[in-house]
């Protein structure tokens, strides 16, 4: 006793494949079933192969009685022989129509030019993770935002600690980082990142530790590289007008446009800055007082 299957495939091979190749490459299973490569699918009503070089178009269709282990038998082997003439990747897949369990009924084999193989499987890895992404949330125990918080962040972190620990602000440790300044995103794609993010925190986590989700790590050392940079170019404009490169020989005092474009481009450095570091951090921090600053010459 068999079980009754089913299957349709349809891939493009490459140009120039010619039907003798198609019929080497199903020969087993045509020999199996007594059939011949059609031309076309126009009379392939149930089981049967076809292929037309002038669309380079291939279809095997399986509607009929079929051993156990046809599958990993002739099945597999057949789709491997067609994947090294398609011109891209493609999934087959065969039914097992004769049980209802669905960890057995269906049987896949990915196929294609190895060298596309790898991104094609990636791909649709990306897909099934991104079904299963909407269950992602916080364990029981978790502190901090939450996954709608995270996913309005321009930079997040998660962070562990153990379940013993009595002041996890201070104790936890930041385990997964993620920054997304500057990147036009979508609320449906951020909310994709966030829970991301947290698949990869349960999956260091474990079952051990607890986790706490808060403003992103680095926002301050960002901000700091940014204001050096200021300096820098304030300190770049005033050796260029006391002509350092030259010793000094054509040296000038500074003047009313000097001051006024320092000033106009420090204004809107800083503005800037505050800007992207308000989206980066989007959450109230203790502000620290700052020293003055010592006058600049210009």
């Amino acid at each position: 006793m068999g079980f009754s299957a089913y299957s349709r495939i349809d891939a493009i091979l490459r140009p120039g494949t010619m039907p003798d190749e198609v019929a080497t490459a199903c020969r087993r299973f045509l020999d199996w079933r007594g059939l011949e490569l059609l031309p076309d699918d126009s009379d392939l009503h149930e089981t049967g192969v076809a292929y037309d070089p002038s669309t380079e178009c291939f279809i095997l269709q399986i509607t009929c009685e079929c051993p156990h282990g046809f599958a990993e038998d002739m099945f597999e082997p057949l789709v491997n022989a067609i994947g090294e003439l398609a011109a891209h990747p493609f999934v087959a897949t065969l039914v097992n129509e004769s049980t209802s369990n669905e960890d057995s009924r269906e049987f896949e084999v990915v196929a294609g030019p190895s060298d596309q193989l790898g991104e094609f499987r990636a791909r649709r890895a990306r897909c099934a993770i991104e079904e299963q992404l909407r269950y992602i949330d916080f364990p029981p125990g978790s502190t901090g935002d939450t996954i709608a918080d995270l996913a309005t962040r321009e930079c997040m972190s998660i962070a562990t600690f153990a379940p013993n620990q009595n002041a996890p602000d201070s104790s936890a440790v930041t385990r997964v980082a993620v920054d997304l300044t500057g990147l036009n995103l979508d609320a449906e794609r951020r909310d994709r990142i966030a829970r991301l993010a947290m698949a990869l925190a349960r999956e260091i986590a474990g079952d051990e530790l607890l986790l706490k989700a808060r403003p992103g790590a680095g926002a301050a050392d960002w901000v700091l590289a940014r204001t050096t940079g200021i300096a820098t170019k304030l300190g770049a404009r005033n050796a260029l007008i006391a002509d350092e490169a030259n010793g000094g020989q054509n040296a000038r005092d500074p003047n009313a446009c000097d001051y006024n474009l320092a000033s106009s481009e420090t204004i809107n450095e800083v503005i800037a800055i505050e800007r992207e570091a308000l989206a980066r951090v989007q959450a109230e921090a203790p502000v620290e007082p700052e020293a003055p600053a010592a006058p600049r010459s210009f």
